[in-house]
């Protein structure tokens, strides 16, 4: 790695020392790609991890992970594949996640890319996904069971034949398949699957809603949740909330400490709409319920966002000089099936990309302080400004893409995603 090229990311803020020792190793990263990752993408996760309050041993481990078992799933620098997991189109989503009476956990969202990726030879990127699911299942992480991952490909993925039936591929500006998330839980990494059922259903002729329930008919007495299961369909089904943007999720742990989540997502960005979701159309009214709801309003309120039905189609925001169409996000939301319960939880994913960066962090830092002792310390706006110290806050508006909500009986749980590289916008990422 070149002095110029470490010194040109430097100005872009302080690192940990953790970062700036492996940065230093003897044992250099293999081509130019990888090193514009890790000084660009690797930087931005040492500061999460501080923020996240992990030990000096802790953030040498995540971070010699992601080095490892990352950088070479990237691809090319900057990206030529643009993902479905962030509005900039990168491979790459951080989030911070905030309960109560914990510090922040570091979250990771990643779909693996590979230089095949887009062409004939894998046009929807499926292979690197399953790849980096094997050379993890290597690792014997702790829980890490690979069940729930190899029933979904069976059920939801699809397959080299079934590609050749979908016609004119170019006209679908989004292809990503499937993607991954790693929780950083202290010493421990819990693995996340996702895939977007769209392409089997187009190329099976098998209606999304069947596509779904099918593969969650085969699961869902074994994890002992077919209550749940069948509740939120009910509610998808009645609202014709099954379309073209409905992706799925699992826990890749044994099936008895798993979790089902179903995605949908709605152009109405307004209180009524999360209303709706939030109690299944009114089917979810418990004390659970009645009690998230009344943060909802709060939350709401602080961030100040217009109810409006938002003109989403899909596009990617490059942050300089695109339509509000593409600037805007639609509404999103899951709904978790864990194993053992008749209770679906519902979670909400507000829409703040493009909204000035320090109203929504002092509307966060105001929300997390109004919950009370539980939330002391947390200085939102001071943790959002030491993540991009080389940027002035004030006048960004995509450092934060959504925040999502939920509440349990363990009270609040939310967490932040943010645009994840320190460049800003990422150099050369053209859409």
């Amino acid at each position: 790695m070149t002095k110029s090229t470490v010194e040109e990311h430097e100005t872009r803020g302080p690192t940990p020392k953790v970062f700036h020792d492996l940065t230093n190793a003897p044992t250099p990263l293999p081509d130019v790609a990888q090193e514009e990752w890790w000084l660009d993408a690797g930087s931005l996760l040492s500061r999460l991890l501080q923020v996240g309050q992990y030990t000096p041993k802790q953030q040498e481990e995540h971070l010699c992970f992601f080095r490892q078992h990352f950088l070479h799933h990237f691809g090319p620098y900057p990206p030529t594949w643009n993902s479905v997991l962030t509005r900039s189109g990168l491979p790459l989503e951080y989030s911070l996640n905030f309960q109560q009476n914990r510090d922040p956990v570091v979250r990771i969202s990643f779909e693996p890319v590979s230089h095949f990726a887009g062409t004939s030879a894998d046009p929807f990127n499926k292979g690197p996904s399953e790849e980096m699911v094997d050379r993890v299942a290597k690792l014997k992480l702790k829980n890490f069971d690979r069940t729930l991952f190899d029933h979904f490909a069976t059920e939801t993925f699809i397959t080299d034949n079934e590609v050749e039936r979908i016609s004119d591929l170019d006209k679908y500006p989004v292809k990503t398949h499937t993607a991954l998330a790693f929780d950083l839980n202290g010493d421990d990494i819990c693995v996340k699957g996702y895939v977007h059922v769209r392409w089997k259903s187009m190329s099976s002729g098998t209606p999304i809603r069947d596509l779904i329930q099918t593969s969650f008919a085969k699961i869902k007495a074994k994890m002992n949740c077919a209550a749940a299961v069948d509740l939120v369909d009910a509610y998808m089904a009645e609202s014709f909330s099954y379309n073209q943007y409905n992706f799925l999720a699992w826990d890749l742990t044994p099936l008895h400490q798993s979790r089902l989540k179903l995605y949908g997502a709605h152009n109405e960005v307004s209180l009524r709409k999360i209303e709706e979701v939030w109690t299944l159309g009114g089917l979810l009214t418990d004390q659970i319920a009645t009690e998230g709801l009344e943060l909802i309003y709060r939350l709401w309120e602080l961030l100040g966002l217009d109810s409006t039905t938002r003109q989403y189609g899909n596009g990617y925001d490059d942050y300089m000089n695109q339509g509000v169409d593409d600037r805007l996000s639609p509404l999103i939301w899951n709904y978790e099936m864990r194993a053992g319960s008749t209770r679906p939880s519902p979670k909400i994913y507000f829409p703040v990309h493009g909204e000035n960066d320090l109203k929504v962090a002092t509307a966060i830092s105001h929300f997390l302080a109004s919950l009370g002792p539980k939330f002391d310390g947390v200085d939102y706006v001071e943790c959002l400004a030491s993540l991009y110290p080389h940027l002035d806050i004030s006048r960004t508006s995509r450092l934060q893409a959504w925040i999502s909500y939920s509440y349990t009986e363990k009270g609040v749980y939310m967490s932040v995603y943010y645009h994840s590289t320190s460049s800003y916008p990422l150099p050369g990422c053209v859409h």
